[in-house]
């Protein structure tokens, strides 16, 4: 009979875009009373991967991504998402237009789920009019985009940002290595597997995501 068993707790991911840092800066003192204290802050790039924020948001946009000391439960993501939209409300111009984008997501030692209020048929319904996408897996020691993934979660700067928080939860003790094994699904953490474990769904086919669905319009983005 299945056990049910709590997932580990993770950590609080926020997508920033914007145009100006002056903006970003008085957010993050916001993000901070919600979240907790800020503990990684990405490199700052430009937002040139597609011009969907353009009509609300203007252009030379800006792109970073930061992480939060506090370990959270991953069903608080919706809540997040909540806190974030307020946020973001507080710096809208005369027009009622953003002039900053924060996307939450939590990150596990397994995946990054992101939240959004668009559907799709690769994401799950949280409830309240919010829906969560798997944006990166955790395979072969590195994340890793899957077929629907947007192109600034691909890059360089944002792959090389997640390693080291994924790593801060891993020094945190919250989960052991073998529990990790049962948890992500054997070898997700290049770990040895387990005797008599195979890789494989529990109809006996390997996940592959060459097998996932067409990929949704890459300059179709998520609020």
């Amino acid at each position: 009979m299945a056990e049910i068993k709590l997932p580990p707790p993770g950590a609080v991911i926020i997508g920033v875009i914007t145009q100006n840092l002056e903006i970003l800066t008085s957010a993050q003192v916001l993000l901070e009373k919600e979240l907790g204290p800020i503990e990684h802050k990405s490199q700052v790039i430009d937002f040139d991967f597609t011009d969907y924020y353009e009509v609300e948001m203007g252009k030379n946009l800006l792109r970073l991504w930061l992480s939060f000391a506090k370990p959270v439960a991953p069903d608080q993501l919706r809540e997040i998402k909540f806190k974030a939209i307020e946020i973001e409300k507080k710096f809208l111009d005369a027009n009622g237009k953003r002039r900053i984008n924060l996307d939450p997501g939590v990150l596990t030692l397994c995946n990054l789920i992101l939240a959004t209020t668009k559907n799709y048929y690769h994401r799950i319904y949280l409830g309240k009019g919010i829906y969560g996408e798997v944006t990166l897996v955790y395979r072969h020691n590195n994340f890793e985009p899957l077929a629907w993934t947007y192109p600034d979660y691909r890059s360089d700067t944002a792959l090389n940002f997640f390693k080291p928080v994924r790593q801060a939860l891993l020094n945190a003790n919250l989960i052991s290595a073998d529990s990790l094994r049962g948890y992500c699904g054997a070898e997700s953490d290049g770990l040895k597997q387990v005797p008599g474990q195979a890789s494989r769904t529990r109809f006996g086919e390997r996940v592959d995501s060459t097998s996932l669905p067409p990929a949704p319009d890459k300059n179709r983005r998520k609020k």
